[in-house]
């Protein structure tokens, strides 16, 4: 996933994709984060988005489109 800084995050989770109407595609991906636990230590987490095409790199020979 490419952020707006141009910063790219490697790995994402993709869940479904849905084409709008006026023909745009949208893909739900989960993003691995880390957040703090309760107890002060670190812990897996998710965070889930709808993103376009344009901000998705397909991985190295996969089809994004498929």
């Amino acid at each position: 996933m490419i952020l707006p800084d141009g910063q790219a995050i490697e790995r994402v989770r993709l869940y479904e994709r849905q084409q709008l109407d006026s023909g745009l595609w949208m893909y739900r991906i989960d993003v691995p984060l880390r957040q703090t636990a309760a107890g002060g230590g670190v812990e897996p987490a998710e965070y889930g988005t709808w993103v376009t095409a344009e901000q998705l790199r397909p991985l190295p020979g996969v089809d994004r489109w498929r």
